[in-house]
């Protein structure tokens, strides 16, 4: 018999999240803190505010061939690369509603912002590198290649910006209307 880290309630064995609350039993840092009042906080729906909700992760594949080694014409080694992506959300059984999980977010989130961190580094990096290139090479071939690199990083950082407001948007929605 176990119990949630956040709320105390029993729980199923081997359930890896609690039925009351939501929390993630595998994770380290509570998904919800309690209230003021000395209560917990409970997760429901934004939608119809049920509280009958289960976990869902999903999962995004990408990849193909990266190697071919042809050893003969009719022996060949390939390997293949995959890179999967987890998304938690919320399903709610009452009305079908499907949202994130706030924990999921909150880091996915984070590791955007430090992508956008490492792009400006980067940037920075790669006008210091263009700058001693001119200076000593002259102006060729080589300011062309970073300044694309650069403009191409400009916009990547620009894309991630959006995405990190429009997570912040979704993160404010749940955080107002998911909880009691």
């Amino acid at each position: 018999m176990s119990f949630c880290q956040n709320c105390g309630k029993e729980l199923n064995d081997g359930a890896r999240f609690c039925g009351n609350c939501g929390q993630d039993q595998h994770a380290s840092v509570p998904a919800t803190k309690p209230t003021r009042t000395g209560g917990t906080k409970r997760l429901h729906c934004p939608e119809c505010k049920s509280h009958d909700i289960s976990p869902v992760v999903e999962t995004e594949v990408t990849g193909g061939t990266s190697l071919n080694h042809s050893f003969s014409k009719r022996n060949s080694v390939s390997a293949m690369q995959f890179n999967n992506t987890h998304r938690n959300y919320w399903m709610c059984s009452s009305c079908g509603c499907k949202f994130r999980n706030l924990q999921n977010l909150e880091e996915e989130l984070k590791n955007t912002e430090n992508l956008v961190k490492r792009g400006i580094i980067g940037i920075v990096l790669l006008v210091a590198l263009m700058l001693f290139c001119n200076a000593t090479l002259g102006f060729g071939f080589s300011s062309f290649v970073f300044i694309f690199t650069i403009l191409l990083t400009v916009a990547s950082i620009f894309v991630l910006k959006h995405r990190i407001s429009k997570m912040r948007e979704e993160r404010a929605y749940l955080k107002k209307r998911c909880f009691n």
